[in-house]
């Protein structure tokens, strides 16, 4: 009987792909085993674990190595646990993960993260059998560095929606006019191995981010994204992209100067070939976007006063404000009155100072403009709201006469 079983067992793992999960680590050993335990308890039959680590100081090889050798499930059919000579950065030790990972699939997984559930590999390899299907992306929810849930899901639904109606020319439009990972969620990303080596690769003039410009490519090539309203991750806070540690900080500058120079060499001269100047501007506004993060996390914005807060809202107000018309463009304009408020009198400071939307461009009329559609707004909502009450009172004193 135990004999037929294995049998039964051994002829599952041959009709199964291996599947490579490659877990990239820096400075994460005190949460790598959480990390770990989610890839033990899946479901699918055949799995590669490859460890890649950046050169950290709290990674010790052989005591990672013993810590599978204990806990791994029969499902895991070959391991690797490597350790970087000097710390290489992001992209390099994701590239070396891949070349030392051998599976048919794979993802890319951070040593601080977890997979969703038991059957996530399960199921991600079911949908790869569609041969269409050469890249996959899927949904995270976070938890907090702690490990307790939240109910934050990247991408979001919109988001979502989006990337599943569009073609690989939309999803690159998508992807490539926002100043973060809003539409592609990392930690949530499948690959065909096959394909992955057919788009060369990552690009390792980059440092530190590894994703953004490989989506890309792959959708510059034609190849649509295959998106997905599953959830496959659970995405940890902490990242370079959303700790302000120090160390975080200073390569979170770093990561935002390469999504800069993706805009300016990958994205931007696309939309120009294709004369797209609003595009052009989108992508302009998204550089200026990264710029103005660095200069708020670099100098501490919660450390600063009022006085500084202030003054770097005023020097910084056309971005604002074109910041504000792409929400209420994407978003709607559903404004609480005390918001109406704010966005007439900053049109009022506005049209004081001349300010200009942009150099050599006389803007008083448009601050002059959004007032007095914001003064109509506000005089609309209040009289709707006027109106309502007082229907409400005539209803009331026809149901007194009525006796109801």
């Amino acid at each position: 009987m135990e004999k037929k079983s294995k049998r039964a067992f051994n002829k599952t793992i041959t009709n199964r792909p291996l599947f490579s999960i490659i877990v990239l680590t820096y400075m994460q050993r005190h949460l790598l085993e959480e990390c770990l335990d989610s890839v033990f308890i899946q479901s699918y039959p055949n799995i590669e674990l490859v460890i890649c680590d950046d050169c950290s100081a709290d990674f010790d090889v052989e005591e990672v190595k013993q810590y599978i050798e204990k806990n791994k499930s029969k499902h895991i059919r070959r391991f690797v646990v490597y350790k970087q000579q000097k710390n290489i950065g992001t992209v390099h030790n994701a590239q070396q993960g891949i070349e030392l990972s051998s599976g048919s699939y794979f993802k890319l997984h951070a040593g601080d993260d977890m997979l969703f559930e038991k059957k996530t590999i399960e199921k991600v390899s079911d949908y790869f059998r569609d041969p269409n299907i050469k890249i996959l992306a899927g949904r995270s929810i976070a938890c907090q560095h702690d490990g307790t849930m939240t109910e934050h899901y990247y991408p979001s639904n919109e988001a979502v929606s989006e990337m599943m109606r569009a073609d690989a020319k939309k999803q690159f439009e998508l992807i490539g006019t926002q100043s973060w990972g809003e539409f592609i969620n990392a930690p949530a990303v499948f690959w065909k191995r096959d394909f992955f080596e057919e788009t060369g690769g990552y690009d390792l003039s980059y440092t530190y981010t590894e994703d953004w410009p490989m989506w890309l490519r792959v959708t510059s090539q034609g190849q649509r994204i295959h998106m997905l309203n599953e959830v496959f991750t659970i995405y940890r806070y902490g990242g370079i992209s959303n700790d302000l540690s120090g160390l975080n900080r200073t390569l979170g500058k770093l990561h935002y100067q390469e999504c800069i120079r993706m805009f300016q060499e990958l994205v931007i001269p696309v939309f120009e070939k294709e004369g797209r100047k609003g595009k052009v501007a989108r992508c302009r506004h998204c550089i200026h976007c990264l710029e103005i993060r660095m200069e708020a996390e670099g100098g501490n914005w919660k450390d600063w006063n009022c006085f500084q807060q202030v003054g770097w809202r005023v020097k910084n107000s056309p971005f604002l404000l074109r910041s504000w018309l792409y929400r209420r463009r994407k978003y709607g304009f559903a404004m609480n009155n005390r918001s109406i408020f704010i966005v007439m009198g900053a049109c009022v400071l506005l049209y004081s100072f001349h300010v200009e939307l942009l150099p050599g461009m006389a803007s008083d009329r448009i601050w002059a403009a959004v007032f007095f559609v914001a003064l109509g707004w506000l005089m609309l909502k209040m009289g709707l709201s006027v109106g309502i009450r007082l229907m409400n009172v005539l209803l009331n004193l026809k149901r007194r006469r009525d006796g109801i």
